[in-house]
């Protein structure tokens, strides 16, 4: 039995299962995955029969974390040589990377609505912000979903431009059983090196280390840009000249960004398997 106070907690709040109970507690993810299996065992398919919404939240990996702030920072990047090379060097000061922050908008039935970016920039001068171009990455989820929230900005006029990056793993990672858990910790002094090497063999997968698989192979990496340029309305006519200039993404860039992820995933995923961190 795991000796986390935090999963113990978990275990017998399940084993009770009693109605109008709510717990709140941290697990990694190796724990509820244990979890999982010990509701499967519990209640077979009904998994939680007394518990009317079950809400999960789940950590992002790098392979999701990463691409967006990279990608945010080389646009940025060619952004500003654009301005420099056409002496509009006092704009570069105006564009800013968002990160992930929220931003309310109005949707198609007048609602006000809310939506988080996983990357973007924008146009901050005389006391406004002017959201210029959002990223949107997705993992191994539905496509047309990620497509829908990327229009949404679009179509509600809070971004003129786009990127999608959809992002897909193939198989799916695959937990080893706790009773490996000590075997694996003796190993921890290998698995650094044999990250590298499988990384200078694959570098979109897959890292397997004792037989096991801890990133599968980067089956998909779809990138879309919609409608990409200089559109900034606080200086509408300070980049009108410049309009069309192209701004330049690089792919090996992109593949470096998504090698790295893709290592960088598989390390956290050892680790957190090996040393589990629960609040």
């Amino acid at each position: 039995m795991l000796k986390q106070a935090s999963y113990l907690r978990a275990l017998q709040f399940l084993q009770g299962n009693e109605a109008g109970r709510q717990l709140d507690v941290h697990l990694s993810y190796t724990s509820f995955r244990y979890l999982e299996e010990q509701a499967q065992v519990l209640c077979g398919d009904a998994k939680y029969p007394r518990t009317l919404r079950v809400t999960i939240y789940t950590i992002p990996t790098a392979l999701h974390g990463e691409p967006a702030p990279n990608i945010e920072l080389c646009i940025m990047y060619s952004v500003r040589d654009i301005l420099i090379q056409h002496n509009k060097r006092e704009l570069v000061k105006y564009i800013h990377a968002v990160g992930e922050s929220t931003y309310m908008f109005t949707d198609d039935l007048g609602r006000p609505s809310s939506n988080t970016p996983d990357g973007g920039l924008k146009y901050y001068r005389f006391g406004r912000s002017e959201l210029v171009m959002i990223i949107e990455v997705g993992v191994s989820e539905a496509y047309l979903q990620l497509k829908a929230d990327i229009e949404l900005w679009l179509n509600s006029s809070q971004s003129p431009n786009g990127i999608l990056l959809w992002l897909s793993e193939k198989p799916r990672f695959g937990i080893p059983s706790f009773e490996s858990r000590s075997a694996y910790a003796a190993l921890q002094h290998m698995f650094k090196s044999a990250m590298e090497q499988a990384g200078r063999d694959a570098r979109l997968g897959p890292y397997i280390f004792n037989e096991h698989r801890w990133f599968g192979t980067l089956e998909t990496a779809s990138l879309e840009v919609e409608k990409i340029c200089i559109h900034i309305s606080l200086d509408e006519r300070a980049v009108d000249d410049i309009r069309l200039e192209p701004v330049c993404l690089a792919t090996d860039f992109v593949m470096e960004v998504l090698s790295g992820a893709a290592q960088d995933t598989a390390v956290a995923r050892f680790s957190d398997y090996v040393n589990p961190r629960e609040q």
